[in-house]
């Protein structure tokens, strides 16, 4: 990735975070902005060493901008909660609304694209940014209730 483009996302994450701090929750408090496409927040860690365990995620790359949480070690040891998870997919999808993506490798993503547009509109940055936070925000009232208490 050239420099240009490394700043550039650096400052798109800058201004979307100076805006969810301002009028959102604990997530995302401690973040940086990146000189690359994605911010991940910790929902919680895991209990092995070196691990994230569970993040909510914003994605951006040129085209589009997402939100997502992360389920890390899906196959061993978050493996209950990726099951459970998807025992409430039609409650977490109706709730949640269209265009929810489960996809499931060695990390479980549970993804929506919020615009189809992205790092190469720059114009349309704070339109982006506020479309990403409230969606951030619905993705963590709907998670989160699956999340509290089910740390392995």
């Amino acid at each position: 990735m050239d420099s240009i483009t490394s700043q550039r996302y650096k400052q798109f994450w800058r201004d979307l975070l100076r805006k969810w701090k301002k009028q959102s929750n604990k997530y995302f408090m401690q973040t940086s902005p990146r000189s690359d496409g994605w911010l991940q927040a910790t929902a919680w860690k895991s209990r092995k060493k070196g691990q994230s365990g569970v993040c909510y995620g914003f994605v951006l790359n040129m085209e589009s901008a997402k939100v997502e949480l992360l389920i890390y070690d899906v196959m061993d040891m978050n493996s209950k909660l990726w099951d459970y998870l998807r025992e409430n997919k039609l409650i977490i999808d109706s709730q949640f609304g269209s265009g929810v993506d489960w996809h499931v490798n060695k990390t479980a993503h549970l993804r929506k694209v919020v615009m189809r547009t992205g790092l190469n509109n720059e114009a349309e940055w704070s339109v982006i940014q506020d479309a990403m936070i409230h969606e951030m925000r619905r993705l963590i009232s709907v998670c989160e209730p699956y999340l509290v208490g089910r740390q392995p």
